[in-house]
């Protein structure tokens, strides 16, 4: 070509020529450089990943290398104050198989992987079919080494084959079954999703997305089934033995391919879980019972044995199965605290991080009470036994167990304050002394029914709780961690911590407190008189009443022959008086007043769910009105509050206006508000007539907390209440107008309701229930809540305690609580809490309880 370009221009080629040549010399050298320079990058790309894959594989094949498995942990212990174990584990193993196995997949899985590792160097040559034959000759191979498995599994354990493979196919089918729930629950989800996003349904290639999103595995099917539930420790160890034994298979035996020799489980899947046992050693006792110290119409000679199960029930909770939020929850924690996750994760040869403390398939969690709430303090950290394939070296990372909580109930104590509450004693069950001469039977609580209820016991001092008891206990079904077992007494609800998570009117205990918020607002002084005209209202007559004119047409001002003070007003329990008080307080006074003493506010205690209670409608209805304040006044109308609630307020009185917040847990690792003090800057003068109300309303005989009538065969018999030499109980009685409980007639979901009652505005206790209302539902309890809540201490000095006490529908507060209150007493005597020979010191000066920190 540059020869023709030569001779085409005779006379000018050497010119040209010349100016040719070096042009297209210089851009030779130049492509011929960027050629060597693009080549040399490419190879320079190809050898770092070369060598990143390199180090890829090398990690990868230093994992295989080793075989790791995890050594079990033990959770950690609760122990009541004194040390006492309430709850621990107790050492037990599951046997489990990989959900692989378990799903008959892991056969063909093992073969298509060895096949193309056998034939790498041919598989691209190789045609579909000789590719499917390949895979299913050698998945003969695996599948008969897997039934292998199973026989070996039913041989080892005692167990039949036939019971194995039931076992078997109902682990399966229960992981199919929630595979098709939860994937029909993410189509609804996903195709709602998508409908709010774009307004319309999607297409076929849309729907094909959504479903294969809404199909995708579930994380239980990457982990192991339980087959064989808490085996022996020596099935356990011949197990854990043979887990580790390896076996050489030849999936393809005569074929070119059978050089390849592949090494597997001599069990497939083969895995031992820990599955320890969540003992109680405490949840069964035997509480000898003085029945010398009961009320007159049950009063017996010596002792007699009440039998309790579920001690401290409500307080401990119960363990559940692992669900698969639980990990979430989990590694949520971890993200959240640096400690815990230098704790719990152990980095991996080969990369990665792997959590010791992971929920697997047969762990157990932490359901309610303390165990739910301080599981991860609770949870342990498994082991790591880590051994080399090649040289046999074997190394460990110890387990570390769960560390211990120390709650501040005591063991004791809390038993002998259920054994007072068991119906088998009689306090707790429908008496025909609970009612007065002229008062008609509950229809809804016959003599002999069970009456539900609750006690909580709380040191003043410190606001910690030593017992807190809930009637009826936690079944044994429910302990067990059966997620529908809460639904089976629908009456009843035994899951229900009534301590914390019940809110109830309070009815008359509240009245010192009102006392005392009223001298505080300055909408009353401490030592003003009030008329008790019977009603409120001069021409309703029939609205608004006090309980002593509706039952016997007379005032207290007529009764104590002049106007009662704050401190009779207490005693008496006058409705009047208090009603007036709420009128002052006004809707923002009463409002503030619940608010001050704790309503509306919960503890985070860690026993459970919490009721704040309330005060007012809020999404039921108008805001407060006047009628309501007066109503709030003797604690009735829209004003709820639990046991604990109570028993906080009262030891704010006996504190001389100081809120402490309470405490279950000793040194809550979560940290709270417990210890933390709120004073209530009440007038002292006022503290000193509210707390001289309670004590003559427990121990004068005009007071409402005074005295148990009996009228047996035609003769009135009187007792005290409270019996216990050298202890000086001070209190008020409660009887508290409640709403009735419905359920749904037979035939619709057993869910409860809590109806308001038609006449709860006019200060009236009918004692008629209806048996069923316009919703078709059926009233199953009706009446007045039981309220006694006292302040318990030694004769001439503080009180120590503040006793809360509930019973549901049972009516009156002194003849019903009042008794159970009295052997609560007895209790803290007889653990040694209140020893009446002892000299204790707190007194102040003026009289006066004094405030934390005096």
């Amino acid at each position: 070509m540059e020869g023709s370009l030569v001779t085409s221009l005779p006379g000018r080629g050497m010119p040209i020529l010349k100016n040719l040549l070096p042009r297209m010399f210089h851009r030779r050298v130049i492509l011929l450089l960027a050629g060597v320079g693009v080549a040399s990058s490419v190879l320079g790309i190809r050898m770092a990943r070369m060598a990143s894959g390199s180090d890829q594989a090398l990690m990868a094949a230093e994992s295989r290398l080793v075989r790791r498995q995890m050594t079990p942990t033990v959770r950690g212990r609760i122990l009541d104050r004194l040390g006492r174990v309430l709850a621990q584990d107790r050492p037990s193993y599951d046997v489990a198989v990989s959900y692989a196995v378990v799903s008959g997949e892991w056969p063909r899985e093992q073969a298509r992987a060895f096949v193309r590792k056998a034939y790498r160097e041919q598989w691209s040559e190789l045609t579909a079919d000789r590719r499917e034959e390949l895979i299913n000759r050698a998945a003969g191979v695996f599948e008969r080494h897997a039934r292998s498995g199973w026989e070996i599994i039913s041989a080892t354990s005692g167990v039949s084959a036939a019971e194995v493979e039931k076992t078997r196919d109902e682990a399966l089918g229960s992981v199919i079954r929630m595979h098709e729930a939860i994937g029909a629950r993410r189509l609804r989800s996903e195709l709602a999703a998508f409908r709010s996003r774009t307004g319309r349904d999607p297409d076929e290639p849309e729907m094909a997305s959504i479903r294969r999103r809404a199909s995708a595995p579930l994380r239980e099917m990457a982990q192991p089934r339980v087959i064989l539930p808490r085996v022996s420790d020596q099935v356990a160890f011949a197990f854990q033995a043979m887990a580790e034994e390896q076996v050489e298979l030849r999936p393809l035996g005569s074929d070119p391919g059978s050089r390849a020799v592949v090494r597997v489980e001599r069990v497939p899947g083969l895995r031992v879980l820990d599955a320890g046992d969540r003992d109680y050693p405490l949840d069964s006792m035997v509480i000898e019972c003085d029945l010398s110290s009961l009320p007159i119409p049950i009063r017996g000679r010596g002792t007699e044995p009440v039998y309790l199960e579920g001690v401290a029930s409500h307080v401990l909770g119960w363990m559940r199965p692992v669900w698969q939020e639980d990990e979430q929850a989990r590694r949520d924690m971890l993200a959240a605290d640096p400690r815990e996750s230098g704790r719990a994760l152990l980095d991996l040869a080969g990369g990665g991080e792997r959590d010791r403390g992971e929920y697997l398939a047969g762990d157990r969690v932490g359901q309610s009470g303390v165990e739910g709430s301080m599981e991860h303090h609770l949870r342990g950290l498994r082991g790591v036994r880590t051994r080399s394939v090649d040289s046999g070296v074997v190394e460990e990372i110890p387990p570390e167990p769960g560390r211990d909580v120390r709650v501040t109930i005591d063991a004791m104590l809390q038993a002998r304050v259920q054994a007072a509450m068991t119906p088998s004693l009689g306090l707790a069950s429908v008496q025909d002394w609970h009612r007065s001469a002229t008062e008609l039977p509950n229809p809804t609580m016959p003599t002999g029914t069970p009456i539900n209820g609750a006690a909580v016991v709380l040191d003043i001092d410190t606001g910690e709780i030593l017992a807190m008891v809930s009637t009826p206990p936690a079944t044994p079904r429910l302990r067990r961690g059966d997620p529908e077992a809460a639904f089976d007494d629908p009456v009843n609800l035994p899951h229900l911590n009534r301590v914390t998570d019940r809110a109830y009117p309070p009815g008359s205990v509240v009245k010192p407190l009102v006392l005392v918020e009223a001298v505080k607002r300055g909408v009353h002084t401490f030592d003003q008189r009030i008329e008790c005209t019977g009603h409120l209202l001069p021409n309703r007559p029939n609205m608004l009443q006090c309980w002593i004119w509706k039952r016997h047409k007379v005032t207290h001002s007529s009764q104590l022959e002049h106007d009662p003070d704050g401190a009779e007003a207490v005693m008496v329990s006058c409705n009047i008086f208090f009603f007036t008080l709420g009128r002052r307080l006004g809707t923002d006074g009463i409002r503030a007043l619940y608010g001050d003493f704790g309503v509306g506010r919960t503890w985070d205690l860690g026993v459970g769910s919490e009721s704040p209670g309330q005060a007012g409608r809020g999404a039921r209805g108008p805001d407060l009105e006047l009628g309501d304040a007066i109503q709030m006044g003797i604690g009735q109308g829209p004003v709820t509050w639990t046991p604990l609630h109570a028993a906080c307020a009262y030891a704010a009185l006996a504190r001389g206006g100081v809120m402490v917040e309470p405490r279950i847990i000793i040194n809550d690792p979560r940290g709270g508000r417990a210890g933390s003090t709120r004073d209530l800057a009440l007038d002292p003068a006022a503290v000193r007539v509210a707390l001289e109300g309670l004590r003559r309303s427990v121990n004068e005989r005009l007071g409402s907390g005074h005295m148990l009538t009996f009228h047996r065969h035609g003769v009135r018999e009187e007792e005290p209440i409270f019996t216990t030499p050298g202890v000086r109980v001070i209190g008020k009685t409660g009887t508290a107008t409640a709403p009735d409980l419905t359920v749904l007639v037979p035939g619709a979901e057993d869910l409860v309701e809590a109806l308001p009652r038609e006449d709860e505005s006019d200060g009236v206790n009918p004692s008629e229930a209806r048996r069923a209302d316009s919703r078709g539902r059926e009233v199953v309890r009706s009446g007045d809540h039981s309220w006694f809540v006292v302040l318990a201490g030694l004769e001439g000095e503080n009180p120590r305690y503040a006793i809360a006490v509930v019973m549901e529908y049972a009516g009156s507060g002194g003849r019903v609580s009042g008794p159970i209150c009295n052997q609560i007493v007895k209790a803290l005597v007889s653990e040694g809490y209140l020893r009446p020979t002892a000299s204790v010191s707190g007194m102040g000066g003026d009289g006066l309880p004094r405030k934390a920190g005096q």
